[in-house]
């Protein structure tokens, strides 16, 4: 019996070698994931002979045997063909046998370990793409009790949950942190705006803000509410549309008085600018804009007006005007108004009577239209004569001394070309002056008695001095006057800018501060009177 005992446990003892043989010889997990490095160290160490598809794997549970402290003695052990069989020798079977499967379903789960379950979002979580069969696999197999998008979507699992991966139902903490700071700004951008509207809408504080606003008057009443806002409101955007000051140009002197102010544009008037591919921006002057500024300048103060920034006008008008002949005034002296920059005269501090604007834009005149000549734009052409054809009438107006020059320009119908409706009544003019003095020579003649008794005594006759018009004379004057300062401008124009070089040179150093200055001695103290006053003054008080 002892001989029978010993082969019986040989035997039972070759048998469970055998069985572990075929066993992986990776530990087995409780969970259901197996890192891939662990997968492939299992291929690499022991091939399995026997290896089974991946639908088999996914889809059934198997079920171990029991351990030989488990086993009852008295059991027999399973023959080897037993064991073979229950594993399905063709990989190409998708599906256990149903013997087997009756045979794990009566495994108690104390007794039985399931084998975890391959899961290609394991190659995902290392940085590996699923082949096609393993994602048919993992979308086949049972979703999540939750039934959430991550569940049966691997590659939307693969993801990182801190981003969401496309999971409505799911909310970060980044998130919930984002969509408070929403909340709160939106919360005090509200808060602010309705403190905003209060504030602006609130009753005028003085007795003068109420008599500078009629038309907003104090008062708890939705409509007055809403125009002390708009009124508040367009004083702060006037700060920007309005120009930038009350008197764009200083007060006359002695030296610069002028009884007229002639306004002309820069852009399409005086210059012409265009750009090409071959040679960029160029800048064209009119032809006789010099002798027209220069000449006109007698009569007139001189204010080139344009509506280009500074930046953009302010070289050209120093090629212009080198010796600051004339006042320039910029984009920063206009007015915006609906999208239009005019040019409103009354910021001149000059009587409007004696001002005459020439344009091209009618945004520019749209204030004034009574004082402006509207000219076309000039488009480059070298042989233009409008800007000089222009210079008869208005010397002419400005020699008579006329007291409104709104009235003169007036008498021309509108839309008539001023240079040649002056023209014509100048030559009327000439007409009636030429019929005047055949006149008068005709009644001399009639009287040729007395100047043939002249003639037998040895006496001249009296000859007859060519009569001239009020604008001729006026002409004879000016060019006169226009030669002059050519000529005082060639001889001298050279001391003229270094002067001026200088005179800003020292407006500047004028103008300097420094910040280590200011720390150590403080800001700068007004001068002291002189001596005189200083000593006048005690006497003053007693």
């Amino acid at each position: 019996m002892m001989i029978a005992g010993r082969a019986v446990l040989r035997s039972s003892r070759a048998q469970l070698q055998f069985f572990r043989g075929l066993q992986p010889s990776t530990p087995r997990y409780p969970t259901r994931l197996h890192s891939t490095a662990s997968l492939l160290r299992t291929t690499i160490a022991r091939p399995n002979p026997w290896a089974l598809s991946l639908p088999h794997i996914s889809h059934r549970n198997y079920a171990t045997a029991q351990s030989s402290k488990d086993q009852d003695p008295t059991s027999q052990p399973a023959s080897r063909e037993q064991w073979s069989d229950e594993v399905p020798k063709s990989t190409e079977s998708p599906e256990p046998s149903q013997e087997s499967r009756s045979d794990a379903s009566a495994a108690s789960p104390e007794e039985s370990e399931p084998v975890p379950r391959f899961d290609p979002r394991t190659l995902l979580d290392q940085g590996i793409p699923p082949t096609p069969d393993q994602y048919n696999t993992a979308v086949a197999t049972k979703p999540d009790p939750t039934g959430s998008e991550r569940s049966r979507d691997p590659i939307k699992a693969a993801q990182s949950r801190g981003s969401g991966g496309g999971n409505s139902e799911y909310v970060s903490s980044t998130d919930r942190k984002r969509d408070r700071l929403a909340a709160y700004l939106f919360l005090t951008s509200l808060l602010s705006v309705v403190g905003a509207t209060v504030y602006l809408g609130r009753n005028w504080e003085s007795q003068a803000e109420l008599a500078a606003h009629p038309e907003a008057p104090n008062g708890w009443g939705l409509l007055l509410f809403y125009k002390r806002i708009t009124t508040r409101l367009n004083e702060v955007l006037d700060y920007y549309n309005l120009p930038i000051g009350d008197k764009l140009l200083p007060d006359p002197t002695k030296e610069t008085y002028r009884p007229y102010t002639l306004v002309i544009s820069l852009e399409d008037m005086i210059i012409h600018s265009e750009w090409t591919r071959e040679h960029g921006w160029r800048t064209a002057k009119r032809p006789g804009v010099e002798y027209f500024l220069t000449y006109l300048s007698q009569y007139y103060e001189i204010v080139i007006f344009t509506s280009q920034p500074n930046v953009m006008a302010g070289p050209i008008l120093a090629k212009l005007d080198p010796y600051h002949m004339y006042y320039q005034l910029f984009r920063e002296a206009t007015k915006y108004k609906g999208g239009k920059y005019i040019k409103d005269l009354s910021y001149l501090n000059r009587d409007l009577s004696k001002v005459i604007m020439i344009d091209t834009k009618p945004d520019a005149w749209a204030d004034q239209p009574e004082n402006a000549i509207k000219m076309k734009p000039w488009k480059g052409d070298p042989r233009d004569k409008e800007l000089i054809a222009l210079i008869p009438f208005l010397e002419f107006i400005a020699a008579m001394g006329h007291v409104d020059l709104r009235e003169d320009l007036k008498s021309f119908p509108e839309g008539s070309h001023i240079p040649t409706e002056f023209a014509k009544r100048d030559a009327i003019a000439r007409a009636e002056l030429k019929k005047k003095l055949e006149d008068e020579k005709k009644a001399k003649r009639q009287a040729g008695g007395g100047s043939f008794l002249a003639g037998m005594l040895g006496m001249q006759p009296r000859v007859l001095r060519e009569e001239k018009l009020p604008q001729d004379m006026v002409r004879e004057k000016g060019q006169q006057w226009y030669d002059e300062v050519t000529k005082n401008l060639k001889e001298h124009g050279e001391e003229f800018l270094e002067a001026d070089r200088k005179a800003q040179e020292e407006i500047l150093a004028g103008m300097k501060t420094s910040l280590s200055k200011i720390l150590t001695e403080g800001m700068p103290q007004p001068p002291l009177p002189p001596p005189e006053q200083q000593q006048q003054q005690p006497t003053e008080k007693k």
